[in-house]
This record gives structure tokens, C-alpha cells and sequence, in this order.
């Protein structure tokens, strides 16, 4: 007969070895814990599941796999999840929250409602890793899953930028288009956007640490050297997504890991050896950051002062329909970046047909016409642009643009204001091609700091409830005053989105969470022993890196990120409750 165990007891405080039921469910927890930080920087963007009113992506697909594995094992080894968490009431309590706040939203409903099955597939992915945590040497395995996803994202993230053609031909399966500024790639690797791509990497970075100590503690040198490498590799990947607050969350997380190692034992193999790291990933920042673009990038606020153009072109033309013609007019470079022509890949002056209202686009790409030479910013250049008319006759508008081959057209980062009218007669010499809605032209985009501003008005405005979860992209613009507002823009701070979205029914229960982890590893922090130091230091630092990020960006409605991060806290929540319990040497 199986011996009884303390059920109303937290999880993690069990002693070890548990019946077979419960290592079972525990097991299964650390299963589907595995399988979320496998997939969770894999979710592609061409194959989402459809559903009636949701489309669900292959790494959403997993996590719920991943749920039904942990609730399927704790079923069978008849133990109940570790709900008894400390971060199960603030996560039940957060999860009620947005969807009050969604239930109560002025407008966009269902794109609210949609936020709180992600917040709550977080939550509950929080949780999960909580209960996982309760093997403790389960974790530093965990942990080395999660380095092993991150060092691939890196290497991709390296080959992206070296423009191999298979891997950019493949990552079309994970993004809708790559992200340029100044003329330079930001590196997404497998997730969608680079912002999101360096949240994941910073976490995973943070995790390296931890596992490189351990590893060297354990005196297993090989494995301490790949694991060196990996976290070399993913450094490289958040620098190359040109995120500023990227290079400041890896950093801290070096700064964290290198500080508690020598507070507790002084500047020891393991220390000397995240020094080390240190030095090398400034080397490999210093080396990429050199170009005059990467700079300007990390000195500045927003892209769309990269790309601006000044047309000095006729007001209208006559032409015939189908002929190719030249269009002499004078162009004035009035952004940043300068406009290389001979560069791969490069500048062209290029032009939208338009109908005579300027509603449909009659042909999205016109002809391509290179610079006589590169135009640095501040510069101007003639041209003789080539323009072929429509084949059936008509009036039209040329919209004029420029074309970074492959990657933008300035006329989606900023509005296109220079138009020629044109007149084209003469019999039809073919069809028109199906007419686009509108030209995709710019949305308003506005900086961090006004967008803030916006934030806090809206909080004014809704302090209770919110507009609704992830609502403040689509309804910023009213308070902005602005007709073309950017829905792709946050608020660019954790804190101030949850605050917009949910009010005080959402903000609060966030703090409480947030509090039950920092001060759960305070807590811990004097009786952290010298076995448990180098996970402890990984976990800290990881959670570090989601907070201090967090006021500059916001991630938790992004699958890839979110994911990454409630598994963070969650595991470490679960370590530093467990420090000084009995450990669980085997499953």
C-alpha cells in the first residue's frame, strides 16, 4: 500500500520519493512543460487552425496539448495540479479580471475576449510550470530544453541576416515579411517581429546563465562549453534584432548572475567564467553595432524618420496607352539612411497607379529606375523614372515612391503626398488587373513617450474596467486625434497596456502576481545553498529581464513570448519555495 502524502501541502514541499501516481502526474507536468518551450519560438503564420469566430496557430495547437497532458496525468495519477501554488489566486484572480474588463469593453468585444484566452492560456501555462517545478532536478533539464530552442533561433537569427537564401526562403512560414531600418535587416529568426524575437532570446538567455554555472559547478567541461557557446549565439541574436532594450535585459542578466556568484563565492571558475561571457558578447555587440545604421538605430525613437522623400515631379502628363516612357524629376534624400544603388539589396525610385480619385490602386508595383549614384541623407539626385501607362485609357495618378528591393516601400512608413495626374488615350491594348481596396500607405505612427501619454488618458478616461484587453491599439487613435492610427501599435509598456485594457480589475491582480515571485525569491534568497545558487541566479535573472523590459515594450498577447515568460515565472516561483525542502533526486 502506497505511503499517504500531505496533499494540503504546497507541492514543491513533498518529500521524494512520492507514490507512483503522483510521480506520474509530476512527471507528466515536466512533459508538457518540455513540449511548450520546444514549440513556443516555432509558431508559424500560414497553417493556423480555423475555427468557428478563431483561428488557433500550431504553437497555441501544442499548449493546449501541453495543458491536456498535465490535467490527463494528474487525472490518472489521481493528484490534483498544484493549485495551492502561491501564484494560483493572483493567477485565477488576473484571469477574472481582463474578463470583466472584456465583458465590460465600449467597443472591439470579441478582439478583447480573444486577449483573455491568451492571458489565460498564460496563466494556466504558469501554473503548469509551477507544478512541474516540484521535480526539482526536473528544472536545470527544463532549462537546458529551453537553451537548445534558443541557440536554434540564434543561428537562424545569424543566417537571416547573412541573407542565406533556404533559411530566408524558409522563415516565410513564420512571418509575414521581414523588418528592415536604416537600409538594415532586424533579424526576427522564427517568430514574427524582431521586438518579439528579443524578449524570447532575453529570457532564454537568462536560463543560459544558469545552466553554465551548473554545468561548471558539476565540472562537466564539454557541456559547460557548448552551453557557453549557446549563450554567445543568442546574445548575438537579441543584438541582431536591433532592440535597444534588448542589450540593456542581457546586460542585467549578466550583471545579476555575475553579482550573486561572487557575493556568495567569491570571483570563482564560474564567475570568471560569466565574466568571460560578458567580454565576448560586448566584442560580438561592438562588432555589429559598428555600422553607422545600427547606431542611429539605437539612438533613436521609432523607424519612420528613416525613410522620407522629397519629389520635385510634374503635376500632370499626357501619355498613350501601354508606352513606356522617361519622367526626368529631382529627388531629395530627407531621412536617415543613405539610398545605395549598387547594394543587395538596393534602392529604386519606383511609382503606384492609382484611378483618378486616388480610392484603388490600378498597379501596386511600377517600374523600377536606379539613382545615378548613392544619395547620402540631406541629399538630392535627378533621375529619369520610367513609367509604363495603363492599357486601357483614362485618367490616373502616378503616386510616387521609392522601393528598398525586397524589404519596403517608404510609402508604408510614411505617407506619399506627391501625385501626378495623368491622361492616358488612345485605344486599349490589353485589361486592367483586379484594383486593390486602397493603397496600403502609412499609418500615423507615434513615439513611445506620446503613446504613453495616450495610455495614461485613456486610464483617466476607464480607471475601473479598461476598453478591453489589447484594445488600445485599435482605439488610441480618439484620443490621439488622428484618423490613420497604426493597429499594429501598443502601448510600448507592460504595465500601461494591462492598465488600458483591464483598469484596476486587471492591474491589481498583475501586481499581486508580479509580488507573490519577487518576493517569493527575496525570501529565498539567504538560504540559497551552493547547489541550488546557479538556477536560482538563471530564474532571477530571467524574471529581471521580462520586468525591466516590460516598461519599454509589451509581450503577454504575443504566443511565443508569453509562453516564455509565465514558464519563467512559474519555475521559478516553484525553486524558490523549494530552497531549503527536501530535494527530489528522481522521478
Amino acid at each position: 500500500m502506497p505511503p499517504k502524502t500531505d496533499t494540503a501541502s504546497w507541492p514543491w514541499s513533498l518529500a521524494w520519493p512520492l507514490p507512483a501516481g503522483q510521480r506520474l502526474a509530476t512527471l507528466g507536468a515536466w512533459v508538457a512543460t518540455g513540449l511548450i518551450l520546444l514549440v513556443a519560438p516555432f509558431e508559424r503564420v500560414d497553417s493556423p487552425i480555423a475555427l468557428p469566430g478563431q483561428t488557433i496557430t500550431n504553437a497555441e495547437a501544442a499548449t493546449l496539448v501541453a495543458l491536456a497532458i498535465w490535467i490527463g496525468s494528474s487525472l490518472v495519477g489521481r493528484r490534483l495540479p498544484a493549485w495551492r501554488s502561491p501564484l494560483a489566486w493572483p493567477a485565477l484572480a488576473l484571469v477574472a479580471g481582463v474578463a470583466v474588463a472584456a465583458a465590460a469593453a465600449p467597443a472591439e468585444q470579441a478582439n478583447a475576449f480573444r486577449t483573455v484566452g491568451r492571458i489565460a492560456a498564460g496563466l494556466f501555462v504558469c501554473l503548469l510550470a509551477a507544478d512541474a517545478g516540484r521535480w526539482r532536478d526536473g528544472v536545470p533539464a527544463l532549462m537546458r530544453i529551453a537553451v537548445a530552442a534558443g541557440g536554434f533561433v540564434g543561428v537562424v537569427a545569424l543566417l537571416e541576416v547573412l541573407d542565406v537564401p533556404i533559411v530566408v526562403g524558409w522563415l516565410a512560414h513564420f512571418r509575414e515579411s521581414a523588418h528592415v531600418v536604416g537600409g538594415q535587416l532586424r533579424a526576427t529568426s522564427t517568430l514574427q517581429y524582431p521586438t518579439i524575437t528579443s524578449m524570447y532570446l532575453e529570457v532564454v538567455f537568462a536560463m543560459a546563465l544558469g545552466v553554465l554555472v551548473l554545468e561548471i559547478d558539476r565540472g562537466r567541461a564539454r557541456a559547460a562549453g557548448f552551453v557557453f557557446v549557446a549563450a554567445a549565439i543568442i546574445a548575438e541574436g537579441v543584438v541582431l534584432t536591433l532592440t535597444r532594450a534588448g542589450l540593456v535585459t542581457v546586460a542585467l542578466s549578466l550583471a545579476i548572475v555575475a553579482a550573486g556568484l561572487i557575493a556568495r563565492r567569491g570571483l570563482d571558475r564560474a564567475a570568471r567564467a560569466v565574466v568571460a561571457l560578458a567580454f565576448v558578447v560586448s566584442i560580438l555587440a561592438g562588432g555589429t553595432l559598428g555600422l553607422r545604421s545600427s547606431w542611429l538605430r539605437f539612438t533613436t525613437d521609432g523607424q519612420e524618420g528613416w525613410y522620407r522623400a522629397t519629389f520635385d515631379a510634374p503635376v500632370s502628363l499626357r501619355l498613350a496607352t501601354g508606352v513606356m516612357t522617361r519622367v526626368p524629376l529631382t529627388v531629395r534624400n530627407d531621412g536617415r539612411a543613405t539610398w545605395r544603388t549598387e547594394a543587395d539589396p538596393s534602392f529604386r525610385l519606383s511609382h503606384h497607379w492609382l484611378d483618378a480619385k486616388g480610392a484603388q490602386v490600378v498597379v501596386f508595383d511600377g517600374l523600377r529606375s536606379a539613382f545615378p549614384q548613392d544619395v547620402p541623407p540631406g541629399g538630392q539626385t535627378t533621375v529619369d523614372a520610367w513609367v509604363q501607362a495603363p492599357p486601357v485609357p483614362g485618367r490616373y495618378l502616378i503616386a510616387w515612391d521609392i522601393v528598398l528591393e525586397k524589404r519596403l516601400w517608404f510609402g508604408t512608413e510614411t505617407p506619399l503626398t506627391t501625385l501626378t495626374a495623368v491622361e492616358v488615350s488612345g485605344d486599349a491594348v490589353g485589361t486592367l488587373p483586379p484594383p486593390l481596396p486602397g493603397m496600403p500607405l502609412a499609418e500615423v505612427r507615434l513615439g513611445r513617450l506620446t503613446l504613453w501619454g495616450i495610455a495614461l488618458r485613456m486610464i483617466a478616461a476607464r480607471p475601473l474596467a479598461g476598453f478591453g484587453p489589447d484594445n488600445f491599439r485599435l482605439l488610441h487613435g480618439e484620443f490621439a486625434g488622428i484618423d490613420r492610427a497604426d493597429a499594429r501599435v501598443h502601448t510600448n509598456n507592460m504595465y500601461l497596456e494591462l492598465l488600458v485594457g483591464a483598469g484596476l480589475v486587471g492591474g491589481l491582480p498583475l501586481v499581486w502576481l508580479l509580488w507573490r515571485i519577487v518576493s517569493a525569491m527575496g525570501r529565498a534568497w539567504p538560504r540559497v545553498g551552493r547547489d541550488a545558487l546557479p538556477v536560482f541566479l538563471g530564474l532571477a535573472a530571467a524574471v529581471a529581464a521580462v520586468l525591466a523590459h516590460g516598461l519599454l515594450d509589451s509581450f503577454l498577447t504575443f504566443t511565443p513570448t508569453y509562453l516564455v515568460i509565465w514558464t519563467s515565472f512559474g519555475l521559478a516561483a516553484a525553486w524558490a519555495a523549494s530552497t531549503g525542502e527536501p530535494r527530489a533526486d528522481r522521478v
